[in-house]
């Protein structure tokens, strides 16, 4: 159910689902947002959907009327410090197009790290980083 209303509801929304994890009580997602909102400020309202219909759908499962299911927390971008990428057991780089792929070669060349903050995990990172690249 929550599955489906996630495809769902990002496909009406114009989202661009990369991942996602989805657990009995809580999910997560990467996306893309639409061209026509690069600002993801379409990601409020495509998510008050998303709950307003698994809630409906769960309470009437449960026969449970107007019951709180979903508490909105979200980050419209991914952003860590380097001490928590340092010390990760496992780190994934994923990357498509090749303008990607070359942002990720100028990275991988000689320059300061504060150029580009990513050679520090490339070059300081405890664990080798596992990069996928799709055309």
């Amino acid at each position: 159910m929550l599955h489906r209303g996630l495809l769902t509801v990002a496909a009406a929304f114009g989202w661009q689902l990369e991942a996602w994890a989805l657990f009995s009580n809580h999910y997560h997602f990467v996306a893309h947002s639409p061209e026509n909102h690069p600002t993801a400020n379409t990601l409020a309202i495509m998510l008050a959907r998303l709950h307003e219909r698994t809630a409906k759908w769960l309470n009437r499962l449960d026969a449970t009327r107007g019951r709180h299911v979903w508490h909105n927390y979200r980050e419209t971008r991914l952003t860590f410090t380097f001490a928590s990428l340092q010390d990760a057991r496992l780190l994934v780089l994923h990357i498509e197009g090749q303008g990607k792929k070359d942002v990720l070669a100028a990275a991988e060349a000689d320059g300061p790290e504060e150029d580009m903050p990513i050679r520090a995990v490339l070059r300081r990172a405890a664990t080798p980083v596992d990069i996928y690249w799709a055309p």
